[in-house]
């Protein structure tokens, strides 16, 4: 008998990060199973800017979409963000009440 056994990309663990292109402003709010470090690195080399890395947390594809959909008013592009005021509470509320692996010590300057 064959298990029937399926795993949702959409409840893979790993990393909801948040990086800040420093030449836009923008945030990305994006999601990696891999290092966040290797990830912003592709990031940094496919947008030719440099990119400042925010933070990250555990979690999943699925906590990525909850956190693009509370954030859709701020919406830029693709995953990234405007630096609102919306965006701002969002980052603080993450950093102080979830299970964060990466803080840098300012969110937004």
């Amino acid at each position: 008998m064959k298990a029937n056994i399926t795993r949702s990309f959409e409840t893979f663990p790993g990393f909801v990060y948040f990086v800040k292109n420093e030449e836009s402003g923008l945030i990305k709010i994006g999601w990696t199973g891999r290092n966040v470090f290797d990830r912003v690195e592709e990031i940094s080399r496919a947008s030719g800017c440099e990119i400042l890395v925010i933070g990250a947390m555990y979690g999943s594809k699925k906590d990525e979409k909850a956190i693009h959909n509370a954030l859709k008013s701020s919406k830029d592009a693709s995953e990234w963000f405007r630096q609102t005021n919306e965006v701002f509470e969002c980052l603080v509320d993450i950093f102080a009440n979830k299970p964060v692996v990466l803080k840098a010590e300012t969110i937004l300057a």
